[in-house]
Order: structure tokens, then sequence, then C-alpha cells
């Protein structure tokens, strides 16, 4: 017995999730985005955004330091403080449109649960209802592992 029927379902309401979540209801589709916690996407809190700002730091510290090649004479400090302050109030607004963009979401389009296949276009929730669904995208993410060392 299925509780709920859309037409595309969304596992996790993380960077992935949310696009898919987006362009699907764009196209005119009924959507439901499935995520055990709506905490924002590791991509704005700790991932490529922050890792990007610091990148271009970097990339303007060595700028800098070439740029009497040009003929250019500068003296320059790099004050740590202040650079991961920069990227810790970007990374902030980053979080902060993440979230609005998950608050403007009809509350009846996202429900807070986990979600588990139980055959092709059936998902059973944490409480038991089950979904149903014409797509469904899987937006989970991946978490590194490292193997262990295996000898010769």
């Amino acid at each position: 017995m299925v509780d709920l029927s859309y037409d595309v379902a969304v596992i996790e309401a993380g960077t992935a999730g949310l696009a898919a979540t987006r362009a699907a209801r764009d196209a005119g589709a009924n959507t439901l985005l499935v995520d055990p916690e709506f905490a924002g996407t590791v991509c704005a809190q700790v991932g490529c955004m922050p890792s990007k700002l610091l990148i271009a730091a970097g990339k303007t510290a060595k700028a800098v330091a070439c740029a009497e090649r040009f003929g250019i004479s500068v003296q320059a400090t790099i004050d740590g403080r202040n650079v991961m302050k920069r990227m810790r109030n970007h990374r902030d607004g980053f979080i902060d449109g993440v979230n609005d963009s998950i608050a403007e979401l009809p509350d009846e389009t996202k429900l807070r649960s986990k979600a588990r296949f139980l055959e092709p276009g059936v998902l059973e929730l944490n409480d038991g209802r089950r979904i149903s669904s014409a797509a469904t995208v899987i937006a989970t993410g991946s978490d590194p592992r490292y193997p262990k060392p295996t000898s010769p």
C-alpha cells in the first residue's frame, strides 16, 4: 500500500538534491524532498565553497609575490585571521542561501526522514509510510573511504 505519490522523489537535500528538486519543480513535476536533517550542504559548510575562497586567497598571495617580475613593487602581509574571517563570512552567506532555498519549498514537498527502496519506484520512510514516484533521484553524496594497506 502506497501512502503518497509523486512524479519525482529526491533523497537528501544537499547541493545536488536541491538542484534536482528545483529542476523537477521548474519542469512542472510534483516533487518530494526527503532528508533526515535538512541541515544544509556539506559543500557550503566545509566543502568546495569555503575551500575555493581559501584557494583564491592563496592565488592572490602568489600573484603579489610574483609581481616584481612585472616591474611592480609590492609589500604584502598575509593576515591569516582576516583571510579566515572573510571565508567564514562568505560561508555563512552560502549556508543562509541554502537554508532559504529549503525554507521556500512548500511544507508538503519536504519530509524529514530517511528513505530506502522497497522496490522500483517505491520508497519506505522511517515511520513506515510508503512513497511512490515515477522517478527517484539519489543525491546522498559520498564519504571518503581509505582502504586498509595490503601486504605485498
